[in-house]
């Protein structure tokens, strides 16, 4: 029988949630905690084969957000850089609280929920001084009710293994989006997260639009979100109010909330709530349909809950990064001007996107970055004071300012927003040898089309200056993360667009994916392939991508005597990029189990080239066969007549005259993979990897073969442990011959010949 948090509270350890190691440098390391009591937290780190030596150490008070929930980053600073390239540390945390100091392991009730067979301290490795020993953890999408079971608890094998020495320890985690699912919970989840908010905070938050502080429980939320202008196709049990995001985070990073049993069907849906079911848009569903609907969400959620405790101990052991996409919000968030606007101008909807932002601050922002910015301080100093004082409209005010929250009144022709006063999401992570640019591809958008539903540009106006600087001289390497694909794989591509014209754009999420944006697809490559440091004309890039629900690897290889709104070089620039893509941990589905067996369909893709200009470029086509491939090109997503003016390079018409060469051309490749650790004449994940699945990325930079390589780990066998199945090898090398050609111009082409 499930029992609530109000009867097991006072059972359960000091920490709720935790350690999760984050930012950490050669001088700074931070780790995140949630406990049930206020306390002041000191955090020492030392060599992992000397843990006597302490070599620096932090003192931090927690932040308030309820008499039971208690939030802290724990931060240690030295005052010289003493954390050495490739390096273990082990840390210690020590808590005072009620006028009592708590060991880390009383804190936890004992520390084998968070240390690895042999060790008696959780651990972090620091990035090497090489690329050759780097390596790199990323993925997204974790549902806890999705299907296929969660792959993320293989990374705890990985870091167990690297402890052992079997093979190199990863050094950073990645999760680029989709950590939560805040429009689609199961029933009995959203039933948990209601018990916990009850238990932990000091008062319900009362909702606009007459919800009040009750409001719809689990699975009858679905009206309400669609008054509200909510898009998403499962908000049955959508979070709406703060605490309710911050639970939810709580509950996928550790397993000490869980109860030993789940809510029963009776709890959830009492008899005399049923009857008022069907007020909240419940589908004409009948009593024993739910309920077979809700035993499945059961069972999906004890396999979710199964790999929990591992999920926590890999958290604890190695530093993580994180940032949003949409679903940490609401499905669809800010996808255009048009469902912008519509979600802005209800008093639900606007309270529930501020909502899902300051938990995502709370719980993925705070940590990312060893210095926070000033409006980030001042965020969380409101959002605990205004969870404290019983959510008073004037802090509620506050909070919206400090988050740049545009009005529903405003033109919504750009997110734009005052970096020096807001919250800025986008930051940057350094190693040795390389750098990762984390990108915010939601908050600074575009709508520059006259059409409310337009494809917009995923980064616009003051959101491009997360491409500068440019990449430090010590830096062999930048990793990009783009939560949504720059370039995504011609048949979801195609499906996308035919959906989004026979239902509706936020039925098919059109439009975000960079590729579908000639404008801002275009500047985002020259932005980043006309960046010259001095003395160097070409540069190398690493796309990381999530979202999709499958993983694959594409490769861009970048030539430009003038980059689309640059200035010309003397030279012609060149860069390779490496579009690599894991999704999802934990949410597959038929189409991409089908995609997963089949590949790339109807058949695996030829690689695409295009040529483009900065003005358009005068054209002639000498014949009626050349005019027709021209009429047709004009149906593409790129082409002649878009902004900026483009030529397909592939088969383009032999008697196309073009007045000048291209400014820039690009061509792109589909690759297909090897089978590891399973038989090769198994072809299933090949081409796309369609099962649950986790990215890890090695390096190889020597002068004759530079690469990067994925290798994407997902269950072999459906009840056995993910393991290392795929591997994508991607050459970063520069020139313009065999297997990566230039693209050229049927003139070039000619004149080649001659």
């Amino acid at each position: 029988m499930f029992q609530s948090l109000h009867e097991r509270l006072d059972t359960l350890p000091l920490i709720l949630a935790g350690p999760i190691v984050r930012a950490v440098d050669n001088g700074y390391a931070s780790v995140w905690l949630a406990l049930k009591q206020p306390a002041r937290v000191t955090l020492t780190v030392a060599p992992r084969d000397q843990p006597e030596q302490a070599c620096m150490s932090g003192v931090e008070e927690t932040l308030p957000l309820g008499h039971s929930l208690h939030l802290v980053l724990a931060r240690a600073r030295a005052a010289e850089p003493c954390l050495r390239p490739g390096e273990t540390y082990t840390y210690d945390l020590q808590f005072e609280c009620d006028g009592e100091t708590l060991s880390f392991d009383q804190a936890l009730g004992g520390m084998d929920a968070v240390t690895y067979p042999g060790e008696k301290l959780p651990s972090f490795t620091m990035t090497p001084g090489n690329l050759e020993q780097l390596n790199l953890i990323y993925g997204s999408c974790r549902k806890p009710h999705g299907y296929g079971g969660d792959a993320m608890p293989c990374i705890d094998t990985m870091i167990a293994r690297g402890l052992e020495g079997k093979t190199d320890r990863p050094q950073q985690l990645y999760l680029i989006g989709d950590q939560i699912y805040a429009d689609d919970v199961a029933d009995a989840l959203m039933h948990m997260i209601r018990d916990l908010c009850e238990t932990t905070l000091d008062k319900p938050e009362p909702l606009p639009g007459g919800i009040g502080t009750v409001g719809p429980g689990p699975g009858l939320r679905r009206q309400t979100c669609l008054n509200a202008g909510l898009t998403s196709q499962h908000s049955k049990s959508h979070l709406y109010r703060l605490g309710e995001y911050v639970g939810m985070y709580l509950l996928i990073w550790s397993d000490v909330l869980w109860p030993k049993q789940l809510p029963e069907f009776s709890l959830v849906f009492p008899d005399e709530a049923f009857s008022g079911m069907k007020k909240h848009l419940q589908l004409g569903k009948s009593r024993r349909r739910l309920a077979k609907g809700f035993a499945k969400e059961v069972q999906l959620l004890q396999d979710f809950r199964k790999g929990l405790r591992r999920v926590r101990r890999l958290l604890a052991n190695i530093s993580t990064y994180m940032m949003f996409d949409d679903h940490e919000v609401t499905d669809d968030w800010y996808l255009n001007r048009g469902w912008t606007r519509n979600v802005l101008s209800h008093e639900l909807g606007y309270r529930v996107l501020q909502n899902g932002l300051v938990g995502y601050a709370l719980c993925q922002g705070w940590g990312n970055t060893a210095v926070t910015q000033g409006a980030f301080d001042h965020l969380l100093q409101e959002a605990s004071t205004w969870m404290i004082g019983g959510y008073g409209p004037l802090g509620a005010e506050r909070i919206s300012d400090l988050l740049g929250t545009p009005s529903a009144d405003d033109e919504l022709r750009e997110l734009d927003r005052d970096p020096r006063k807001t919250c800025i999401w986008h930051y940057r992570v350094y190693g040795s040898c390389f750098e990762v640019w984390v990108l915010d591809t939601r908050t600074w958008r575009g709508y520059y089309g006259q059409d409310p539903d337009a494809i917009p540009d995923l980064i616009g106006g003051r959101g491009w200056e997360q491409l500068t600087p440019v990449p430090r001289e010590s830096s062999e390497l930048s990793l990009v993360i783009a939560p949504t694909n720059v370039i995504d794989i011609p048949f979801t591509a195609i499906l996308s667009r035919i959906a989004a014209k026979l239902h509706s754009h936020d039925f098919s999420d059109y439009g975000d994916t960079w590729e579908a944006q000639t404008e801002a697809f275009e500047r985002l490559l020259a932005s980043m392939g006309g960046i010259s440091r001095p003395g160097r004309q070409r540069e190398r890039f690493v796309f990381l991508s999530g979202d999709v629900h499958y993983g694959f690897a594409t490769r861009i290889h970048y030539w430009a005597s003038r980059p689309y709104l640059g200035r010309a070089f003397r030279q012609e620039a060149e860069a390779v990029f490496a579009q690599l893509t894991s999704s999802p941990f934990c949410n597959q589905n038929f189409i991409t189990e089908f995609l997963h067996r089949r590949g790339h369909f109807p058949r695996f893709p030829k690689p695409s080239s295009w040529a483009g200009w900065n003005e358009m470029p005068k054209i002639r086509i000498t014949s009626w066969r050349g005019r027709l491939r021209a009429f047709r090109q004009r149906f593409r997503t790129r082409g002649v007549r878009h902004k900026p003016p483009l030529i397909n390079l592939e088969k383009p018409p032999r008697e196309l005259m073009v007045g000048h060469l291209p400014d820039w051309r690009y061509r792109t490749d589909h690759l297909r993979g090897t089978a590891v650790n399973r038989p090769e004449q198994d072809r299933n994940g090949l081409e796309i990897v369609g099962l649950n699945n986790v990215g890890m990325l090695t390096f190889a930079m020597d002068e004759d073969s530079p690469r990067v390589t994925q290798w994407l780990w997902w269950r072999v066998d459906k009840d056995a442990e993910p393991v290392c199945a795929t591997r994508f090898d991607i050459s970063l090398a520069f020139g313009e011959q065999a297997p990566y050609p230039k693209p050229l111009l049927p003139q070039e082409r000619r004149e080649g010949k001659r």
